[in-house]
């Protein structure tokens, strides 16, 4: 039997800023696929940007139905520049805290977009800042912060 060749670290070529990446797969989970883009995804980084891209859609997605079913409140914090978010869902009796980077806030903020209230509605600095986040990626990969932040 064959020695398992070890994995190899992206190159400099398929390097890319995990905050950028963040924002990408949050905003649009195809726009940077696994399967073409194998290289890439072997940076811990990357794989750790995937995983927190798809934890927050979820958060989003119940968040979201959350506020149109008229579900109680979500307590909302300032916690180190960014927020943490206190929730009750009664029909999972689910209670949970999620503590959120200044970033994932302001992406949060974003991909809730018109549905949000209160401290959840984005406002340009959001708007701003993920861009900015979105600008670090490169260009081949077809992202474009002006269609994805609107």
């Amino acid at each position: 039997m064959k020695p398992r060749k070890a994995r190899r670290n992206a190159p400099a070529s398929e390097a890319v800023c995990p905050e950028g990446l963040l924002c990408a797969l949050a905003l649009d989970p195809c726009s940077v696929p696994r399967n073409r883009h194998f290289l890439l995804y072997t940076a811990a980084s990357a794989r750790a940007a995937h995983r927190r891209a798809g934890a927050l859609r979820r958060l989003k997605r119940l968040v979201s139905d959350m506020l149109q079913r008229g579900a109680p409140p979500i307590d909302i914090d300032e916690h180190e520049g960014g927020l943490r978010l206190r929730y009750h869902d009664q029909t999972l009796s689910l209670h949970r805290a999620v503590a959120l980077g200044p970033l994932e806030a302001s992406l949060l903020r974003c991909m809730l977009g018109h549905n949000a209230i209160g401290q959840l509605s984005p406002e340009q600095q959001d708007r701003e800042r993920v861009r900015a986040a979105l600008r670090t990626v490169d260009a081949r990969y077809g992202i474009d912060p002006e269609r994805l932040v609107a």
